[in-house]
């Protein structure tokens, strides 16, 4: 037993799926399905749902 608290795993992943919807509501908006593409806002939440997913496997997975 290390003693760490066992919501240590719960806050972490709901760090991570709050950055992932917030990445895939900007990926959405910006796309051409709401009219006139914004490429840069599209990057931009690209990258949030990458990192999201990546802060996911080396944080949460590898423990």
């Amino acid at each position: 037993m290390t003693g760490r608290a066992p919501d240590g795993h719960l806050k972490l992943t709901i760090a991570c799926v709050l950055l992932f919807v917030g990445g895939l509501l900007i990926l959405v908006s910006a796309s051409p399905l709401t009219g006139d593409p914004n490429p840069t806002n599209m990057l931009g939440g690209a990258v949030m749902m990458g990192v999201s997913t990546l802060l996911y496997h080396l944080m949460i997975r590898r423990r």
